[in-house]
């Protein structure tokens, strides 16, 4: 049931930033910063001051912690002259301060250099010659929470393994947006599962095509069991949704932090390749990923609380997908 507002794992208790500031240069897709948690903290908790660079939904995704974040403008010369901005109301000469570049082009490095900051990050791009230091990508092919978390480890001279959870922290203002929402359409006491079949997270995700055949053979089934069924939908994507999804409440304009505290709330959310479906696991919220054939499964959310769905080489049918949807509610209500 929906009930009171979940709360998102406790915050790991933080050291004085006695290492000074860090500037941290997060990846460009929602998703990948989210991966990114874990290193953020590790950082952070070991003494750096984090000054968090990334596209204008960082600030919304990453509301409950601490960090200042900035958005960095596009192309090389902007973002140069902003990174030059932040070093120099932080009072410090160029050359000194430290800034760790998760996403891994070219661009974020030279900007960071001519920006009057010392880059550190894997190689790769050519970019190697531009950095303070830089680090091969770790062999194999390792998840992204545990690729972005060797990072700070190498940053930190550091050897430790990344968490089971990524822990995302819900700020005050997002848990009651969802409060507000589940009050006005009559959901505070109704169990409600929800999908989240688009990919909007900064870069164009493979969206598996039948969530909605699954929504039209699933809604008078959940229907019956009283069980509500939701849509969140981008303001770009609400008029499909309302005509694919007739049977949904399409919930629109949250934002992302309001939308994941949404989440936290549901009985089981199904999720394509995107921001929403990191965010769900990160809160802990019962996830199905819906993965395309030709999805790494190193990018897919990370958590307890996942399950990936992926067929080889073929996309999946609405079947199982339905079944593993059927029994992950049916787990759900047993405990509720």
């Amino acid at each position: 049931m929906a009930g009171p507002m979940k709360s998102a794992l406790p915050p790991s208790s933080a050291a004085p930033a006695s290492l000074g500031p860090l500037g941290v240069r997060l990846p460009d897709a929602v998703g990948d910063a989210v991966m990114a948690l874990p290193a953020l903290r590790l950082l952070a908790q070991r003494g750096y001051g984090l000054q968090v660079w990334g596209p204008r939904w960082a600030a919304d995704v990453l509301a409950g912690e601490a960090w200042p974040c900035h958005v960095l403008p596009a192309g090389w010369r902007d973002a140069a002259a902003a990174w030059r901005g932040l070093r120099e109301r932080l009072g410090a000469p160029s050359g000194v301060l430290p800034a760790l570049l998760m996403h891994g082009d070219r661009a974020s490095a030279v900007a960071a250099r001519l920006g009057g900051w010392q880059g550190h990050g894997y190689t790769g791009g050519g970019r190697a010659w531009l950095l303070h230091r830089a680090w091969p990508l770790p062999d194999g092919q390792p998840h992204a929470v545990q690729r972005l978390w060797h990072l700070a480890c190498m940053m930190l001279d550091e050897d430790l393994a990344p968490p089971a959870r990524l822990g995302w922290q819900m700020g005050p203002a997002a848990a009651q947006a969802a409060v507000n929402l589940l009050g006005s359409r009559g959901l505070t006491q109704r169990p409600f599962v929800v999908l989240c079949p688009y990919g909007t997270d900064g870069e164009q995700g493979v969206i598996w095509p039948h969530f909605a055949a699954l929504a039209r053979e699933w809604a008078p089934e959940l229907a019956r069991q009283g069980v509500a069924l939701l849509v969140c939908a981008a303001p770009g994507e609400v008029d499909a949704a309302r005509r694919d999804y007739p049977d949904a409440l399409v919930v629109e304009g949250m934002g992302w932090a309001a939308s994941t505290a949404l989440l936290a709330q549901a009985e089981l959310v199904v999720a394509a390749d995107g921001g929403l479906g990191h965010l769900a696991a990160a809160v802990g919220a019962p996830l199905l990923s819906v993965l395309g054939p030709g999805e790494a499964v190193c990018d897919a959310p990370w958590g307890p609380s996942v399950q990936v769905l992926r067929r080889w080489p073929e996309w999946l049918d609405v079947a199982p997908v339905l079944v593993a949807a059927r029994q992950r509610l049916a787990q759900r209500l047993a405990l509720a």
